[in-house]
């Protein structure tokens, strides 16, 4: 489980570079300009959509496919044991 979770974590890396990149031209203008209120924004704002694409990606992955990549690399499956149905979008994301 750890070693999905690791993979996992390098997806999340890997989306939140790419959601985050206009973000991050901000952040280094605001850095050349030595504005520390603007910097300080942009940082918040980085971290949160970081936050946003690790809640959405495990989620989604496991409401829809009960699964993530690196789950699915270690052949690891969320499931209800009690009963035989799909998780809800909810259940899903409390477990995110």
């Amino acid at each position: 489980r750890m070693a999905a979770f690791v993979v996992d974590g390098i997806a999340v890396m890997l989306l939140g570079n790419l959601a985050s990149s206009p973000l991050k031209r901000q952040l280094e203008q605001s850095i050349l300009l030595e504005n520390d209120g603007a910097m300080f924004v942009v940082m918040v704002a980085i971290c949160a959509v970081y936050a946003l694409v690790f809640l959405v990606y495990h989620t989604f992955g496991v409401f829809f496919f009960k699964t993530t990549l690196g789950k699915r690399i270690f052949k690891i499956q969320v499931r209800i044991i009690w009963e035989n149905r799909k998780l809800s979008l909810y259940a899903s994301f409390c477990r995110a």
